[in-house]
Parts: structure tokens; C-alpha cells; sequence
């Protein structure tokens, strides 16, 4: 039974248009909308988040942060983003998922970049625009990615919410649907973007999701 309900908070930052995060509100509801009746979430507004928002808008100046920004293409390093959430996560009264949406690039350590994640125990989840970058998302593809890490969030590819031989785990980059067409299907370059240019959840996908809202 679901005793306190996760708090989704949008947060930004402040070099990305407002509109992003209203763009993203709007699709998380969307999703929760899957199960109007659950009561495993709770999607926060920019108002009820003031604090936390000032917390990150702290973390994303201070010089930890600005240290770990690959220089040339204004990157920043996936784990000191990681030690940002989980700060912001302890210092928070009730639980909280924050969703966290970037205009600069992010890549983990060995690797050049990557577009987005979402933390294996689905409470953080992280989308970057890549201003600058070799890997700069147009508006359609950063929903894309956006729509992906959300159903990453939601239990999309959640073994458990659906038959295993629907999904594949690729190494390195998790568990994705195996559907063509799937907005779920893995992404590992811009290639995978431009071919599968797609937003929409299959079948298998939209049901794991529900499973997980009203479980």
C-alpha cells in the first residue's frame, strides 16, 4: 500500500526556456493520466517547488559544478549530478522524484555523451539539451528523449510490469523495448533518433506503465 506519495518536481536549468519545463509538466501529467484514480505520484507545481528549485539553482553555481563541465562543449559529468540529486533528495521533508532538464550537454565517465537517464531505482530522471555539443538535440528530439526517460521513470521497461521477452538489456544502457516503432527502443546515437523519430508508447509499453501507477 502507497502510505506517502512520490513528489515529482520539474526543475531547470536557468539558461533553458520556461517553456520546456511547462512542455514537461504537461507530459508527465498526461502520463499520470494513464490511471487517473493513482495515487503513487503526485506532480508538484513550480510554486510548491520554490525550494527545491533554489536549492538547485545553488548547486548547478556552485564550483563543484562548474569544475566538471567538459570546457569546450559545456558538458557536465553525470555523477556530480547524481550527487546533486541525491543532496537535494536527503534535504527534502517528504520523497521527491525530481526531473531535471538541461541545456547543457551531460556524459558519463568514458563516455562522449549521452542524451538523457533516469537512476535504476526510477527517483531521478535527467534530460539534456546539449547546447553546444556534438550532441545537440533539436526541440522534437529533446521530447523525444524527454518521452523515453519518462517511460524509463514510469515502469515502460520495468522487468516485472510485462513479459521479458518483450524487452532486451543491452549492456551498459539498461532494459528497452524490443517493439518496433517503440518511443522505449534503445538510443544510442543521434542515427537512432532520426530513424525511429517517435514519441508514442506500444502497447506493452502503455501497460507496464499503468501496472506500475496502480500497483
Amino acid at each position: 500500500m502507497i502510505t506517502s506519495p512520490r513528489n515529482i518536481i520539474i526543475l531547470k536549468q536557468s539558461t533553458l526556456p520556461s517553456c520546456y519545463a511547462q512542455a514537461t509538466e504537461r507530459a508527465v501529467q498526461e502520463i499520470l493520466n494513464y490511471a487517473p484514480q493513482q495515487r503513487r505520484y503526485q506532480l508538484l507545481t513550480n510554486v510548491a517547488a520554490n525550494d527545491l528549485a533554489d536549492m538547485w539553482v545553488a548547486l548547478s553555481n556552485s564550483r563543484t559544478m562548474e569544475t566538471s563541465r567538459h570546457i569546450r562543449f559545456k558538458q557536465i559529468e553525470t555523477t556530480i549530478l547524481s550527487r546533486a540529486l541525491d543532496y537535494m533528495a536527503h534535504r527534502s521533508k517528504s520523497p521527491i522524484d525530481p526531473i531535471l532538464l538541461l541545456n547543457d550537454g551531460i556524459y558519463p565517465p568514458g563516455y562522449n555523451y549521452v542524451f538523457g537517464y533516469t537512476t535504476g531505482d526510477q527517483s531521478a530522471t535527467v534530460v539534456a539539451r546539449g547546447d553546444k555539443s556534438p550532441a545537440m538535440l533539436t526541440d522534437d528530439q529533446f521530447w523525444q528523449i524527454l518521452k523515453h526517460e519518462l517511460g524509463h521513470k514510469f515502469g515502460a521497461t520495468t522487468v516485472g510490469n510485462r513479459p521479458s521477452s518483450e524487452l532486451y538489456n543491452y549492456s551498459g544502457l539498461g532494459v528497452h523495448c524490443l517493439s518496433e516503432g517503440c518511443v522505449m527502443n534503445v538510443i544510442t546515437s543521434m542515427q537512432d533518433l532520426v530513424s525511429n523519430p517517435t514519441t508514442r508508447f506500444c502497447p506493452g509499453c502503455m501497460a507496464a506503465i499503468k501496472r506500475q501507477l496502480t500497483r
